[in-house]
């Protein structure tokens, strides 16, 4: 995916303020992408996650900003993680747990990733495999039944812009607030 055509137009990001100028600097690492300015195509779930961050921040409410997608064309390492894959599983381990980063190290010079969000539900997958549930971490019968468990799962999408190159291609359009 690589073209202005197959991105979704709108992009949401969720979070305790108005984000209208995204920072790389102030993104935090050992997300599921590694670090990056995180977006959705699924409105539902940037409200959902505005809503947990000013929690978090102990804030009264949170803040759903709005992106277009202006101009991919210049953007040229993109990839797409299609569904819960061994290589998906593998850049979210390796970039949630920085012990196992390299099973990340294939993805880290991206400018955009794109795939399924780990959301509540993931996270008890991944906190199994980690705790050895269903075998020696890093084994193939481990990775193997963690990414069986995620196949119940409906997971919403994910694009991680990891780079200002790919910063340059979306364009904040407005904001609204989301009550808690």
């Amino acid at each position: 995916m690589n073209k202005l055509n197959e991105f979704p137009k709108i992009l949401y990001h969720g979070s305790y303020c108005v984000v209208e100028k995204p920072d790389l600097s102030k993104c935090n690492d050992g997300k599921d992408f590694g670090k990056g300015f995180y977006l959705t195509s699924d409105k539902q779930q940037a409200e959902k996650f505005a809503k947990r961050v000013a929690i978090k921040h102990k804030t009264s409410c949170g803040y759903v900003s709005i992106f277009e997608v202006v101009d991919i064309g210049d953007v040229s390492k993109i990839h797409e993680f299609v569904g819960t894959t061994e290589d998906w599983f593998k850049c979210v381990v390796g970039n949630r747990n920085f012990t196992c980063r390299n099973l990340a190290e294939k993805w880290k010079n991206m400018d955009v990733l794109i795939g399924k969000i780990a959301d509540d539900h993931t996270d008890l997958i991944i906190n199994a495999y980690f705790a050895s549930a269903y075998g020696e971490v890093g084994s193939e019968k481990a990775m193997k039944t963690a990414i069986d468990n995620f196949l119940t799962a409906k997971l919403n999408d994910q694009f991680c812009f990891k780079t200002n190159k790919s910063l340059k291609a979306i364009r904040f359009v407005g904001s609204f607030k989301v009550d808690l």
